[in-house]
C-alpha cells in the first residue's frame, strides 16, 4: 500500500507542478501581462502581477513537484519492520532498561564485575 500511495503522490507532484506552475503561473501571467498592457490607461499593477507571476512560475512549479516527489520517494523507500523483528534484534524496553541499568553500575563501580 505504502508503494501505490508513493507512486500517486509522485504523479500528483508531476500533474501539481505542471499545473501550477505552468498554466496557472506562467501562461496566467503572461494572459494577465498583456490584458495589462492593452487596457486603454495601462494597468500597471495587473502588468507587474502577470510578470511575478511568469518570474516565480518555474520556482513554485518544482517547488511542489520536489515536495510531493520527495514525500513519494520516502514512502516508497520506506521498510516495513515489524516491532519485534526489526534491525538490531529483538530488544524490548525492558531489555534496554536492564542495559542502562548495567552499564551505570558499571561505570559507577570501575570494580564491578558481573
Amino acid at each position: 500500500m505504502k508503494k501505490l500511495f508513493g507512486v500517486l503522490f509522485i504523479l500528483a507532484g508531476i500533474a501539481l507542478g505542471l499545473y501550477v506552475g505552468g498554466y496557472l503561473l506562467f501562461i496566467g501571467g503572461i494572459i494577465d501581462f498583456v490584458d495589462g498592457v492593452k487596457a486603454e490607461p495601462v494597468d500597471s499593477e495587473l502588468v507587474a502581477w502577470g510578470v511575478g507571476k511568469i518570474v516565480f512560475a518555474s520556482l513554485i512549479g518544482w517547488g511542489i513537484f520536489l515536495a510531493c516527489s520527495g514525500i513519494g520517494v520516502a514512502l516508497l523507500q520506506s521498510n516495513d519492520y515489524p516491532k519485534r523483528n526489526r534491525p538490531g534484534g529483538n530488544r524490548t524496553s525492558r531489555d534496554i532498561e536492564r542495559e542502562w541499568a548495567r552499564m551505570s553500575r558499571e561505570n559507577a563501580d570501575p570494580d564491578y564485575d558481573n
